[in-house]
């Protein structure tokens, strides 16, 4: 073990907890410390336990000279396990191979790949615990890929300690993970420390003041009394007064240097300026300084850095800075020219540093720095990318060079999530007012960004003003169709009609302006898009039929897209796919297969930090748990994702989960309930107010107002179309038989189970009120027998009592066997009955083949199994 703690008994009890549950659950903590409270210290503790308990350590620390080097932190990390490399999957481990630099291919990565690839390598690793000292200097890719693994690790064998010095911007979010925040230490641990370590003797007055000073802060505890001269020290001479002591600390370390020999100074100037260098990459760059080996003799009698590990490692993180900080601009700008010359062989480390001498415009270096950010981007790194691109910006001496880069860093900072940095980017581009094409570009990023922070009518708006002055016709067809999804989104009748309208006027192929249907003036596309189609066209299109009422291609093509995007590991487009599924198959009674969907698309959104896609499959998890007869679930989801949508004024979220609590009363027989709920969907100035998907509750809607007395404001026009739920509203409204039989006809001919048998309920319970019992048996039988299969608890219950009712008893069935598995496990025994293996069905979920194999090892005495065979016997989404 290190040396003594003093003072940090619930600090260490906390890490002993921490490791001791690596070998039974994953656990991450976030340790967050101010300078010199000993965060450091404490990750040493926590790695000397970890090995003391037989668990592998695997430790990367950020550093400030390497937060624009993509994947940097990933990179010191993962070295010791790349020999594992050859157990990824192939689309994992070519992520992982081009994001770490190993593979001369530049196709471009997606991150998400490479956050599994990551995860899988720790994975086989375990059990392990990952130690990363100073995440405040982490580079932004390293950081997402271990938010990613940090939400991972309940069924893994591995432990996350992450410490950050507090002060800095939050690399890893307030709430994502739990916090041990180190306080300053006691009175009673500062005076041990203290006394551990000054070993001459000292009267009380000295010692109080050093006490009172360090304000419980163990750097200073062990570092002011060294700026007291021995006459201070025994109180043989007052001591003046002291500032604050991190100044005090600070000048002490400034004192320290400038007292160095220059080519001493010029060493450690150069460490700081390059914290990652090797010594003999410091000893280059110091010959252009003219200082050699010897002058490090000076450096560590000083006490400020020491030669570790093929390294000159400064004693504290704070002399690094005073060092860095102290230094004239001229005498940082040589450093960095120094290490640029010297660092030639490792092109983008060079380039940073000649950019961090340059001192005006330069082209060349600009160039050279949009070549860095290509192979950042081309790694998987789109935060690397867009700090290199608006560094070159900074230094383009054309005015309309600089533009086109500002606004190629702004939508690499989009794509990296930073959306505040990336909004800042694109509204300062100074773009050439003649320039169409940067203009159209700079209005597509404006317009996502608009999207992700939840402004959709600006984003629609955005697009819809520049897609004209584009000078590509399919790149305008491409705006607008985003423009209209926004529009629908949002609920804005009026602006989706104008971009419809503009859309349509578009000359391009009828795929690529195949969104205008949304405003419902013309008809959908009767056939799938053609698979020679880019994916994301073949999504657009087919999302477009699906909401205006298309139900024959659109859930086998969403079907076989996902396959494709899984495999592909396009996760972005994934959500889209996953949304269009679970709604589909949710409406074609395949409820197992829609609840995986859903809950898939709700875990994959909140793994990618979408907030958008987490509140729209938050809804569809509402409705379907309304369905279901889940109030818990429905309630909790609906309202979380209502209160998200709302507050952002995006209609189809708060519609469908407006929609979601009205059936979840409906279907607990409060009427009123329901029909405050659902009336909103038709109230035009209500933010749950939306179309498309009121047309898809009325019949909901009709039967709360039937049952509230309220039909009286549902208006002739609402009732008036020809699909399948209008007639059976209608006939709720004026019931009879000849209004239900056609109403049960045009449900059974649509193929909507649920939708059938809510009909037959309806139908039946007309009948038993009519006192035709024997009629309403064969109806109210068939909507139970419907809501049994499809596991609707609620609308079972009341069919069952409906059937009582009638005289005829109805039997409590045997639960299905989905019903006893999580959504995750249910995932793994699906794909584990076609015969997958772990390791492939770990690829097509993005799962660790040993959290696959912990699902497995969970869901077997669950269904009463003792091998993946007897799971192909198993009807388990039936």
């Amino acid at each position: 073990m290190g040396r003594e703690l003093f003072g940090r008994e619930s600090e260490t009890a906390r890490l002993d907890l921490l490791v001791a549950s690596v070998l039974d659950h994953g656990e991450a903590l976030l340790l967050r410390a101010g300078a010199g409270l000993g965060k450091s210290a404490l990750l040493h503790y926590a790695a000397d336990r970890a090995q003391e308990s037989g668990l592998r350590v695997l430790r990367a620390t950020g550093a400030e000279s390497e937060t624009d080097l993509a994947f940097a932190g990933l990179h010191q990390l993962l070295r010791p396990v790349m020999d594992r490399l050859d157990t990824l999957v192939e689309a994992q481990r070519t992520a992982i191979a081009q994001a770490l630099g190993l593979s001369t291919e530049r196709s471009g990565t997606d991150r998400f790949l490479i956050s599994v690839a990551a995860l899988n390598l720790l994975s086989e690793a375990a059990p392990v615990l990952v130690v990363i000292d100073d995440a405040q200097w982490l580079d932004p890719s390293s950081a997402d890929v271990l938010r990613f693994v940090a939400r991972r690790l309940a069924d893994e064998q591995i432990g996350l300690l992450i410490a950050e010095r507090s002060g800095h911007p939050d690399t890893f979010g307030v709430s994502e993970l739990p916090e041990l925040t180190v306080p300053p230490l006691s009175d009673a641990a500062s005076a041990q420390l203290l006394a551990a370590a000054v070993t001459v003797p000292m009267p009380a007055s000295v010692r109080d003041r050093l006490l009172g000073e360090a304000a419980g802060n163990p750097l200073a505890l062990t570092e002011l009394h060294l700026s007291l001269s021995g006459a201070e020290l025994s109180g043989a001479v007052p001591l003046s007064d002291r500032p604050f002591w991190s100044t005090r600390l600070t000048t002490l370390f400034i004192h320290g240097v400038q007292q160095l020999p220059p080519p001493s100074r010029a060493l450690l100037l150069l460490a700081a300026a390059g914290e990652a260098l090797r010594l003999d990459e410091l000893l280059r760059a110091g010959r252009a300084l003219d200082a050699t080996a010897a002058d490090l003799e000076a450096v560590e009698a000083a006490g400020l850095a020491s030669v570790h590990d093929d390294a000159l490692v400064f004693r504290h993180p704070l002399i690094r800075s005073a060092v860095y900080q102290s230094a004239r601009f001229v005498e940082r700008q040589r450093a960095h020219q120094a290490l640029g010359d010297i660092l030639a062989e490792d092109t983008d480390r060079s380039v940073l540093h000649r950019a961090a001498a340059a001192a005006g415009k330069d082209e060349p270096t600009a160039a050279a720095l949009v070549a860095v950010a290509e192979r950042a981007q081309a790694r998987g790194g789109p935060a690397e990318a867009a700090a290199a691109l608006a560094r070159a910006a900074a230094l383009s001496p054309d005015k309309q060079a600089a533009a086109a880069r500002q606004a190629q860093a702004a939508e690499m900072a989009r794509l990296s999530g930073r959306l505040s940095w990336a909004r800042n980017l694109a509204e300062g581009v100074s773009a050439d007012p003649t320039d169409k094409q940067l203009q159209g570009q700079l209005a597509y990023t404006l317009a996502a960004i608009h999207n992700e922070s939840g402004e959709l009518v600006a984003a629609a708006r955005t697009l819809l003003h520049s897609a004209p002055d584009t000078v590509d016709p399919p790149m305008a067809a491409l705006m607008l169709s985003r423009a209209a999804f926004f529009a629908w989104n949002a609920a804005d009748r009026p602006l989706l009609a104008e971009v419809c309208g503009r859309l349509r006027e578009v000359e391009v192929s009828p795929w690529l302006n195949a969104a205008a249907v949304l405003d419902g003036r013309q008809a959908p596309p009767d056939q799938a898009p053609p698979e020679e189609l880019p994916v994301w066209l073949r999504l657009l299109v087919t999302y477009s039929a699906w909401i205006q009422g298309v139900r024959g291609w659109t859930a086998s093509t969403a079907t076989q897209m996902v396959a494709e995007l899984r495999s592909s590991g396009s996760a972005g487009e994934l959500l889209v796919g996953l949304e269009v599924l679970a709604e589909s198959e949710a409406e074609l009674g395949r409820v197992e297969s829609a609840r995986l969907a859903a809950d898939e698309g709700l875990r994959l959104a909140q793994d990618l930090g979408g907030d958008l896609h987490a509140s729209i499959f938050r809804s569809i998890v509402a409705l379907q748990a309304a369905r279901a007869g889940d109030r818990a679930r429905a309630e909790e989801m609906a309202r979380s994702a209502f209160a998200w949508a709302a507050a952002r004024r995006i209609g189809s979220v708060a519609a469908r989960a407006t929609w979601a609590l009205g059936l979840l009363e409906l279907s607990g027989g409060d009427a009123k309930g329901a029909y405050h709920h659902l009336s909103r969907l038709i109230s035009p100035t209500d933010v749950a107010a939306h179309p498309s998907i009121a047309a898809r509750a009325l019949a909901d809607l009709a039967e709360a107002a039937v049952r509230a007395d309220a039909t009286g404001e549902l208006s002739a026009d609402l009732l008036a179309s020809g699909t399948a739920l209008s007639l059976r509203a209608r006939a709720l409204v004026t019931p009879g038989q000849d209004a239900y039989g056609l109403a049960l006809e045009a449900a059974e001919q649509a193929g909507a189970p649920f939708e059938t048998a809510r009909t037959r309920l309806a139908f039946g319970e007309w009948l038993r009120q009519e006192r035709r019992g024997k009629e309403a048996r064969p109806q109210l039988r068939g909507a139970l027998d419907a809501f049994e299969a499809l596991g609707a608890a609620g609308w079972v219950e009341r069919a069952r009592n409906a059937l009582r009712s009638v005289g005829e008893s109805a039997p409590v069935p045997r639960s299905s066997l989905a019903t006893l598995l999580t959504p995750q496990e249910l995932q793994v025994a699906t794909l584990a009955a076609r015969g997958l293996s772990n390791k492939e069905i770990g690829a097509q979920l993005f799962l660790s083949p040993r959290t696959v194999g912990y699902h497995l090892y969970r869901l077997f005495p669950k269904l009463g199994i003792a091998s993946r065979a007897e799971l192909r016997d198993l009807d388990l989404l039936g």
